[in-house]
């Protein structure tokens, strides 16, 4: 015990940062996922089912960005108001669901993933 107590005393502060360096690269489990699937983007955050091009778009509430599907949505839309289920913000006038914007983001990775969606060529429905 004693000689790794003295190894201690005698590390430089080089050394102690070197170290510290070692430790922050090392670690693979701290990298940024970018595939929205392994960061949780694929569902909704209140009903957890994978977002759809049926009942399940996902759209944002316009007063604070967070993003759930239409059913849901829905659920919460109450004299044209709609209270978020994550922050609680009120968005008030707003008289139905479909009028939300799409999550374009998400949507688009919804649609990429469908093996019968990737496959329409939507430029020719223009």
């Amino acid at each position: 015990m004693s000689s790794s107590r003295e190894d201690e005393e005698m590390k430089t502060p080089l050394d102690n940062m070197q170290a510290k360096d070692a430790e922050i690269k090392a670690p693979e489990k701290f990298k940024i996922k970018a595939d929205y699937t392994e960061r949780g983007l694929d569902l909704c955050h209140y009903c957890g089912l994978k977002f759809n091009v049926g009942e399940r778009i996902p759209r944002i509430i316009v007063g604070c960005g967070h993003t759930f599907c239409t059913s849901c949505l829905s659920y919460f839309l109450r004299n044209n108001r709609i209270r978020c289920p994550m922050c609680r913000k009120l968005l008030k006038h707003c008289e139905s669901v479909d009028k939300l914007p799409l999550n374009f983001n998400i949507l688009y990775e919804v649609v990429t993933k469908d093996p019968l969606l990737s496959r329409v060529n939507f430029e020719k429905c223009l």
